[in-house]
């Protein structure tokens, strides 16, 4: 798992790795939530931000999946959708006093 760089680093990539491990699982919903953090650093990130710095040929060329980078709308058809939904999620998380829990099957 890469290292933690941050709230934002935390809303893609979770923060800790849980290998089906239910015990695991209940010890970190005791410990303090991040959702707040993640929103808050979400709020400052922009779309015009993500795409000033969105480079599709770094991503095509780290095999970043999807592999769909080629595709001349997929910032304003994916990326930029997706982030909206991203910062919807941890916002409305963060105001409820919620968890955010992401499972990668």
């Amino acid at each position: 798992m890469p290292p933690n760089l941050g709230p934002r680093c935390g809303a893609v990539n979770g923060r800790v790795s849980v290998r089906a491990d239910p015990e695991q699982v209940w010890e970190l919903l005791e410990e303090e939530a991040e959702p707040p953090a993640v929103a808050d650093a979400l709020a400052g990130t922009t779309v015009d931000g993500l795409r000033t710095r969105f480079d599709p040929a770094a991503l095509a060329r780290a095999e970043i999946y999807p592999e769909i980078w080629d595709e001349s709308d997929v910032f304003e058809a994916y990326l930029a959708p997706a982030f909206e939904r991203l910062r919807s999620l941890y916002a409305h998380a963060a105001a409820r006093g919620d968890w955010v829990l992401q499972a990668i099957v």
